[in-house]
């Protein structure tokens, strides 16, 4: 059953947090257990922003009780080579720190507001003056490594580490970090993260030409770590609903119900989208994606059990080109420039029937091209030297029959893209410079150029997750708590919600009324089914070795793993017509899984 979020008096420690996801997805900090020399950092985090709420708290005989500030500072812990996406394939935060407000700004409290009844929140004035306060924070146990630290101030107390739709910054929350650049951050620029090491260098060389760290034999400890918490975030976290599909592919069944959008495993284009640009729209299976939550969905919406920022006006997204650290805009598929809201699908692990849990071992993702119109190609090139952010209500998502496939757990792994061709249907190229693509990822995801690999092959069936994603960080997950009814403690009857008869609420057995339910959340996407009869069936194909690498993709790698039963195996490149590098173990010890997927990914 979806709770409420933390309470706003509250000031914990909490032992998970999940920011972004997908390789795209949500997931939990990871545990520490250490039983060896460890590190630790500390430091100081400073925060410059508006003073907080407070509220008066509650005794048990209803009087009132102490008043506390509203909200805590959160503290992360990235591994450098496991940040969270955009910037990289990272599932988790490796540890996390929680500066409760009543300590950030137990310096200033004459200037609190007072609240005088209990349980009331009291607000400073919209142009009350802003404050700068500081405290001490520290975090660990660490192994030896290079890490970022990412975090923000919770000022509205919504934060809830064990929700989907509560465990990122919202509007009015203050965002920052270990940054090099802490003034520009402030004012809107890209933040750019200090690395901070832990462990001493030894002669020995990673992947990515760096020295190896170790930690001595008593521990590190690192100090003096600053973070700056300072950018306001007027924006909310970009929750989304799918209002449209729009399928003019020629010659193909067309996908019309946004229930149920499926791309094929073996999509191919008739034309490449890039050198034909007339005719690109009607290359792609597009679908609109609306800001915010449907009219008549808001009002449940604020439900305190809920509580989303899902309505005016917080029901616009920001439409402008994705430029890296250095300021050049990044072009996965040149010369298209990416853009924010970004959209990625993420494919959910099967084995969680309320699909809030996606693959990561390995993990597949799909990026979609965002543009304003429906024309995914001429739209998005007028975008290239914009300058300033475009408002819109509405964003099209047009799904590239593409994927990533990659370990992220192997920081060090390759990452497969996997494409059933590089050329269209007319012999056009689809990727016209591999090397330029390969290139990009690189940068992207921090890892050698040789350690990105482009491949032929069908892309993996299932259902994928859909995530939204904002330039501030900010991401919204689809489907979510607050669509779907769950299982709450197991899998027996008495533990699972069940949609009401109207299917706008979710009832637990022996417990009395029902929790709002916003069936716009509950949606995810199918990838399925053939366009191309035998198409898949015909993998692995022959590599023009002759071709400049810069037009011939990679040969695809048998995998080796261990099996169920503890042996190690080694499966072939393709498991019907799919990379074996995109699959799970289970998938390759049971092809036939894969069969049903393919021809029901509605199941």
């Amino acid at each position: 059953m979806i709770r409420a979020p933390l309470s706003k008096h509250a000031s914990t420690v909490v032992p998970l947090f999940t920011l972004l996801a997908a390789a795209c997805g949500d997931v939990p900090v990871k545990p520490n257990h250490f039983a060896e020399p460890s590190g630790n950092v500390r430091g100081t985090v400073t925060y410059t922003g508006p003073l907080p709420c407070t509220q008066l708290g509650v005794r048990d005989d209803g009087s009132p009780g102490l008043p506390h500030v509203v909200g805590a500072a959160e503290i992360l812990v990235f591994k450098s080579n496991l940040l969270p996406p955009p910037d990289g394939l990272g599932r988790s935060a490796r540890s996390l720190a929680v500066v409760p407000g009543d300590v950030l700004f137990s310096s200033v409290q004459s200037l609190l507001p007072n609240p005088t009844k209990p349980g009331e929140i009291a607000c400073p004035a919209a142009d009350a003056p802003h404050v700068t306060v500081s405290a001490e924070w520290v975090v660990g146990p660490l192994p030896a490594g290079r890490y970022q630290v990412r975090g923000f101030y919770d000022r509205d107390g919504d934060f809830s580490p064990l929700l989907k739709v509560h465990q990122l910054p919202t509007a009015g929350d203050v965002g920052g970090g270990a940054l090099t650049n802490a003034p520009e951050a402030a004012l809107g620029a890209a933040p750019r993260y200090a690395t901070i090491i832990i462990g001493e260098e030894t002669s020995a060389l990673d992947p990515q030409g760096l020295p190896v760290l170790k930690m001595p034999a008593a521990g590190a400890l690192v100090e003096g770590v600053s973070v700056t918490l300072g950018r306001l975030l007027d924006t909310s976290r970009p929750i989304a609903h799918v209002t449209e599909v729009l399928d003019e592919r020629v010659g193909k069944e067309h996908v019309t119900d946004i229930a149920r959008i499926t791309m094929p495993i073996d999509q191919l284009f008739t034309t490449s989208p890039t050198m034909n640009v007339a005719q690109a729209d009607k290359e792609f299976i597009r679908m609109t994606l609306r800001a915010g939550l449907p009219e008549a969905e808001r009002a449940a919406a604020l439900d305190p059990r809920i509580a989303l920022q899902g309505m005016p006006p917080y029901d616009n997204f920001r439409l402008f080109p994705v430029r890296d650290a250095d300021g050049v805009v990044v072009r996965t598929t040149p010369p298209v420039p990416d853009t924010f809201p970004q959209v990625i699908f993420a494919r959910l692990d099967p084995a969680d029937t309320d699909r809030q849990t996606t693959f990561g071992n390995p993990a597949v993702i799909i990026q979609a091209v965002v543009s304003e119109s429906g024309r995914p190609i001429s739209s998005n090139l007028s975008l290239a030297n914009a300058t300033t952010q475009k408002i819109v209500p509405s964003v099209q998502a047009s799904l590239r029959p593409s994927a990533i496939c990659a370990r992220p757990e192997d920081p060090y792994g390759t990452i497969y893209v996997v494409t059933p061709s590089v050329n269209a249907i007319d012999k056009t190229p689809v990727i016209a410079d591999l090397d330029a693509l390969r290139a990009v990822l690189a940068k992207r995801f921090r890892r050698p150029f040789t350690d990105i690999k482009v491949l032929e092959g069908c892309i993996p069936p299932g259902k994928y997750s859909m995530n939204v994603v904002h330039d501030t960080g900010q991401a919204w997950t689809l489907p979510n708590e607050a669509g779907v009814c769950t299982g709450v403690g197991g899998s027996l009857a008495s533990t699972r919600e069940r949609p009401t008869p109207d299917g706008t609420g979710c009832t637990l057995e022996h417990v009395p009324g029902s929790r709002p339910r916003l069936p716009s959340q509950d949606w995810n996407l199918f990838v399925g089914g053939r366009s191309e009869p035998g198409y898949c069936e015909a993998f692995p194909l022959a590599i023009d070795a002759s071709l400049p690498s810069s037009k011939r993709v990679d040969a695809a790698p048998e995998v080796e793993r261990v099996t169920s039963t503890g042996q190690t195996k080694k499966f072939a490149a393709y498991t019907l017509g799919i990379p074996s590098v995109c699959l799970t173990t289970a998938e390759l010890e049971r092809p036939e899984l894969i069969a049903k997927r393919v021809d029901n990914p509605w199941e």
